[in-house]
């Protein structure tokens, strides 16, 4: 639904945008990609404001928090200190293709911006993820944290992709 704004006109989440884990995903490695456009407050924020979550063991997407950076966690729940953080602060207004790899090899956690890689982490490994019942898109998984923006596009592959794929698509997603 839209709701409108004093500030801007955007289209934002009246409803919590949850998605049953219909066993579809991968608790080991993955890539998430998340074409979106934050609202004017993203970086300025002093709350939370997520892209991605899941339930149970915490994989997601946002910013935390007092920070600027986005920020990708395998797993928030087990080991919370694992974090690929970007060095761009995103811009409201402005379009986005984040894209977030997870995988049992050094960098556990990657994140890239728009097709390039920002961000690593190659601290010791994650624990597998054991996902719950549901994927929340633009909010975090206690109903909070809720993103203001624009989601286009989420695509989640099983498998962790590689640099030329991870650009590859970042680009076809920013062309259309």
């Amino acid at each position: 639904p839209f709701i409108p704004t004093t500030t801007a006109a955007l289209t934002r989440n009246g409803d919590v945008l949850k998605y049953e884990n219909a066993g579809n995903s991968t608790a080991n490695e993955e890539t998430i990609i998340v074409q979106f456009t934050p609202g004017s407050t993203f970086t300025t924020s002093e709350g939370a404001r997520l892209v991605y979550d899941v339930d149970t063991k915490r994989r997601y997407i946002g910013k935390l928090t007092l920070q600027p950076s986005t920020r990708f966690k395998p797993n928030r729940t087990d080991e919370d200190g694992l974090i690929a953080s970007s060095t761009t602060s995103l811009s409201g207004n402005t379009g986005y293709v984040v894209a977030c790899v997870a995988k049992h090899s050094a960098p556990y956690a990657e994140i890239y911006i728009n097709g390039v890689s920002e961000g690593v982490d190659n601290s010791p490994d994650y624990t597998n993820n054991a996902w719950g019942a549901y994927n929340y898109i633009g909010n975090g998984s206690g109903l909070a944290e809720q993103l203001e923006g624009n989601i286009k596009r989420v695509i989640k592959f099983n498998r962790a992709l590689d640099a030329t794929e991870v650009a590859a698509i970042s680009t076809y997603l920013a062309a259309n």
